[in-house]
């Protein structure tokens, strides 16, 4: 979710840069506008453009990674163990065994929690485990922090993205079985952009532009452009306010 939000950023960003550098050829304020918001149109067909193209090398890694949460361990376990990930699909207390000890996998859309890691510590004390490797979607730096302080076990935490980078070389899937995820729709993703938490970020870059101001002579341009994004950030905080409101 926050690669949509982050792009949407960078083409404020671009907005703005386009908005200030065209003023260097122009005082007119509404062809600045113009070439600005067409500076950020192309920006968006070129974002667009590179995402058309990763597409079209299906399954890209959000999608495999939906996939192999909504399949079954069993099927997953396979795709490991061709890739040589782990060596044997037979699994014990939950591991499987690997060439650097065990396995585990964690297929949630959620990050393995501090409870889980101890759990997962506690089982490879008892089955006299040295090393485990937990394969995840994604996990938390402060998980990664406790495993570390763990004596006794190296526990090692891996995305996905290894697997996935495997068999897209090998073709062990074909593209059919994955079903590329569906766009976030624009009512969705409008709370996002314009939440409170971003009225805040609209606001710290208001106040970059106001003070650089001061340092330009195209004070103008900057004041002009600082003056839209704090009227952003107003309207994401009335709009995120609301959306709290109505939960």
């Amino acid at each position: 979710m926050h690669r949509y939000t982050d792009t949407f950023f960078l083409l404020l960003g671009i907005f703005i840069v386009s908005f200030i550098l065209c003023g260097l050829l122009t005082a007119n304020i509404a062809i600045k506008l113009i070439v600005a918001f067409c500076t950020a149109i192309a920006a968006v067909l070129v974002i667009a453009r590179m995402s058309h193209s990763k597409k079209n090398r299906t399954p890209d890694y959000r999608s495999f990674v939906t996939y192999c949460i909504l399949s079954e361990e069993d099927d997953v376990a396979k795709l490991f163990e061709k890739t040589g990930f782990i060596t044997s699909t037979e699994i014990s207390d939950g591991f499987y065994p690997s060439k650097d000890g065990v396995a585990c996998l964690y297929l949630k859309f959620s990050k393995p929690s501090k409870d889980y890691i101890v759990t997962l510590y506690k089982k490879c004390l008892k089955n006299n485990v040295k090393h485990l490797t937990v394969w995840c979607a994604d996990y938390e730096r402060t998980g990664v922090g406790i495993a570390c302080t763990l004596p006794g076990v190296e526990i090692k935490f891996r995305t996905l993205r290894p697997l996935y980078k495997k068999i897209k070389k090998s073709d062990i899937i074909s593209d059919s079985d994955v079903k590329p995820v569906q766009r976030t729709p624009l009512k969705t993703l409008l709370p996002m952009i314009f939440s409170t938490r971003n009225s805040y970020r609209f606001t710290l870059v208001s106040f970059v532009l106001y003070a650089m101001s001061l340092l330009t002579p195209l004070r103008t341009y900057y004041i002009v452009t600082a003056s839209i994004v704090l009227v952003l950030a107003v309207i994401a905080r009335i709009y995120g306010e609301r959306s709290d409101s109505s939960v």
